[in-house]
């Protein structure tokens, strides 16, 4: 085989590879509850075939400033035709800034964040502060 035919080779495997494990994003939408915040989430592939998403948020109010105020956020999975799923505790530090990342095997759903009393709750209050919809 030609030598630049297998460079070439490598080079399309190599982008091909690549681009399967390529991360996508996703701007959350704050909410009047709290209109100064911003978050993203960095979607990609895991080698199950699952989609891991790391949500970031910054300049969001710590929840006892909220009105009502709450105890904590939580972070929420809602895929088409089913119920919202409590994925878990979203922590904000000092710097008003929170990270949290998980796995689903849901390719498209929505994402958003609720201010709770309790972080084991079964269902989302009305008090969301963050959203999106993810495609994958």
């Amino acid at each position: 085989m030609n030598r630049n035919v297998s460079y070439a080779l490598v080079a399309v495997v190599f982008a091909t590879s690549l681009l399967s494990c390529a991360r996508r994003r996703a701007l959350l939408t704050a909410t009047p509850n709290v209109p100064g915040a911003t978050g993203v989430v960095q979607i990609r592939d895991d080698p199950n075939g699952n989609v891991q998403y790391e949500l970031r948020v910054q300049h969001l109010a710590k929840p006892g400033n909220l009105t009502p105020p709450a105890n904590t956020y939580v972070v929420w999975l809602r895929a088409p035709g089913s119920e919202a799923q409590n994925q878990g505790q979203l922590q904000v530090g000092d710097d008003l800034e929170g990270r949290f990342v998980s796995t689903t095997p849901s390719r498209n759903f929505e994402l958003f964040v609720t201010a709770e009393n309790s972080p084991t709750v079964d269902s989302p209050s009305g008090m969301v502060v963050l959203r999106t919809n993810v495609q994958s």
